[in-house]
């Protein structure tokens, strides 16, 4: 674990560095408990550089008091979604893609998610912001932090539509769980037009005698630009950057992360490259590697004092509902469920469609009674529920299968759309 001081110089240094960019006003931080960056941010509208040699350890809030950190690595195929639960505050790291939603919403029930304090995006590849829109359909989302460099900021607010929305800068702390706990951010200092991995946002947080670094899909280049920063990169846990692929997690970086544990979000049926054998190779010659296409569900990772427990996370497999699928049709584009056991809480429940991915998330709340039957329809339908934001679901001239979840990620029913 490291302890840093907290500096008035140091952190006045990188106020100066900061001072050409235009229209910034305003101090980057203010205490070590919290951080006020929205005067200098809110008047930003594009930063492209920030020179490393006005970063330093020194304006990152220190880490105190005892935390209890809980992590799910889903194995969301070649996606990113790691859910971090904070002394109870749940947060998370990248959405995955359209067809990880299943696994994550079950990964969200088997932490007994109730909200989501938090989203941290780290780029607008689709592969890590794709599950967004049913995430909301589910879960209420506090608060939305993406990178200030970031290629695609008009992407981004439209995401966020009502939900406040905050931009980071390296070197600032974001506090989450209980006072005393933050993550560090520490990239990117550069934008990248023609390359969006490599304007991944990287986090870092220390929870005891563990560290944990996020490096979401930098490649070579921010590789060499956050080794430009001077920050502490040691770590006990790697999540590596860019699936693992060969063009990653290059000898230089490893040896200042030096990981004990690295685990990457692999699914080598969709590219062989991930995760590539070299990347593998330089990775064990640190310590442990696991890879989340491995999984049933994901690697569940917990941090407490100066423990760390990894395990083999499940889905929970008791069947909570007797329900079936009646019908799918295409001409109508409505779906009809019925219940065939005794009165079922449908809340958190899904369907999810196999050739355009979309998801309808029950809204809480829902009950259907016991032999009875409810719709589900496209915008425009006679459907009891409809699926907002979509006229069309079910394709037309190809299959297509709706299959029916709980919220644990069981399937219940599958049925083909005629």
């Amino acid at each position: 674990m490291k302890k840093y001081i907290w500096m008035v110089l140091p952190l006045l240094v990188l106020t100066l560095s900061m001072l050409w960019l235009p229209g910034c006003t305003g101090t980057p931080a203010e205490t070590g408990t919290e951080q006020n960056w929205d005067t200098m941010l809110d008047a930003v509208q594009h930063i492209a550089y920030i020179d490393p040699a006005g970063l330093s350890e020194a304006t990152f809030a220190p880490d105190s008091g005892e935390h209890t950190v809980r992590m799910l690595f889903v194995n969301a195929g070649k996606a990113d979604c790691i859910i971090l639960e904070a002394d109870g505050l749940t947060y998370l790291i990248d959405t995955g893609e359209d067809n990880s939603v299943p696994k994550i919403l079950a990964g969200l029930a088997y932490m007994e998610t109730e909200s989501i304090a938090g989203v941290f995006l780290t780029h607008t590849d689709k592969d890590h912001i794709g599950g967004w829109e049913p995430i909301l359909q589910a879960y209420p989302v506090e608060k939305l932090y993406t990178a200030v460099i970031r290629e695609a900021p008009n992407t981004y607010l439209k995401m966020a539509g009502e939900i406040p929305y905050e931009t980071l800068m390296p070197g600032q702390s974001v506090p989450i769980g209980e006072e005393g706990l933050y993550l560090d951010v520490l990239c990117p200092i550069r934008l990248y037009p023609e390359e969006e991995n490599n304007n991944s946002l990287v986090l870092r947080l220390d929870c005891g005698e563990e560290t944990v670094l996020f490096a979401g899909d930098m490649k070579a280049e921010e590789e060499a630009d956050l080794l430009s920063t001077g920050y502490d990169l040691d770590c006990t846990v790697l999540k590596v950057p860019y699936h693992g692929r060969k063009d990653s997690s290059g000898e230089a970086f490893l040896a200042a992360c030096t990981p004990n544990l690295s685990i990457i979000c692999s699914d080598t049926q969709t590219d062989p490259d991930t995760a590539h054998k070299k990347a593998v190779a330089r990775l064990r010659e640190h310590g442990e590697v696991r890879l989340t296409e491995d999984t049933e569900l994901g690697w569940y990772v917990t941090l407490e004092g100066k423990y760390r427990y990894i395990s083999n996370a499940q889905i929970m497999t008791e069947r909570t509902a007797d329900l079936s699928l009646e019908s799918v049709s295409v001409a109508s584009q409505t779906l009809t469920i019925r219940n065939n056991g005794d009165d079922a809480d449908l809340s958190g429940y899904y369907i999810h469609s196999d050739r355009g991915n979309e998801v309808y998330v029950f809204p809480t709340g829902t009950v259907l009674a016991a032999g009875e039957s409810i719709s589900v329809g496209c915008v425009g339908t006679d459907g009891d529920l409809l699926w907002k934001g979509e006229t069309s679901v079910w394709h037309k001239s190809k299959e297509d299968n709706a299959v029916l979840y709980d919220r644990f990620g069981n399937v219940l029913d599958t049925a083909a759309a005629k």
